[in-house]
């Protein structure tokens, strides 16, 4: 959340690379502890199916979209948010 006004598509991504860094780098993590046999081991996980998969990415476009419509809603009723 960048803003709590504006819709996800007027805000630019770009504005903060170190932020943008450091989400890559705990994605990267995240990824390479469930899906590295090695790591696996080591953190006692087991590989996510494609299927599992495909409910993550659905549970976050879930939220973006309840996010967007909330933001839509403050827009509409010109909530302050401060």
């Amino acid at each position: 959340l960048r803003t709590l006004l504006l819709p996800i598509w007027k805000v630019s991504f770009f504005n903060n690379p170190v932020l943008l860094l450091s989400v890559a780098i705990g994605i990267l993590i995240q990824l390479f502890v469930i899906q590295l046999t090695s790591l696996q081991f080591i953190i006692n996980t087991a590989p996510l199916l494609i299927g599992e998969w495909m409910y993550i990415i659905g549970g976050v476009a879930l939220v973006l979209v309840l996010v967007e419509i909330l933001k839509a809603i403050m827009r509409y009723f010109k909530l302050d948010v401060r």
